[in-house]
């Protein structure tokens, strides 16, 4: 898979971007004339040896992973991680909702502290100051 920038964000947006690079990398045919379809890595020749993980010279396998081509192209099965990873990015961005909320729920309550602070003692300041410091 071709390199992808590590950062700290995380969103259903993060993945989908990172996933539509992910089906980019295993939509390319690879192996001898492209023999080998939805395959992550690189067998070597013709790829007729599978992804043994073994990347000798002249064993038509290769370190690599091969996908379910319906997996690939029609989702059916899913991909368990992809389905994970999807579930994942979907907390996050409730969290993420959830947190904006509580910030704007936290500006407006310190909005109305300072204000009933301000009525609290705005009334007797004024009086202070009308009256002369003898009350």
């Amino acid at each position: 898979m071709p390199n992808v920038p590590k950062n700290g964000r995380k969103s259903s947006a993060v993945l989908n971007n990172r996933l539509a690079i992910f089906y980019k990398a295993v939509n390319n045919a690879k192996a001898t004339g492209g023999a080998v379809k939805h395959v992550l890595g690189q067998p070597t020749g013709t790829g007729t040896g599978g992804c043994t993980g073994q990347d000798a010279s002249g064993s038509n396998a290769g370190r690599c992973v091969k996908y379910n081509d319906n997996s690939i192209i029609k989702n059916t099965p899913e991909i368990e991680r992809q389905v994970n990873l999807r579930k994942a990015a979907a907390a996050y961005d409730n969290r993420r909702a959830v947190e904006i909320k509580l910030a704007a729920l936290e500006a407006e309550i310190r909005l109305l502290n300072a204000t009933a602070t301000a009525l609290l003692w705005a009334p007797k300041a004024f009086a202070s100051h009308a009256n002369g410091p003898n009350l």
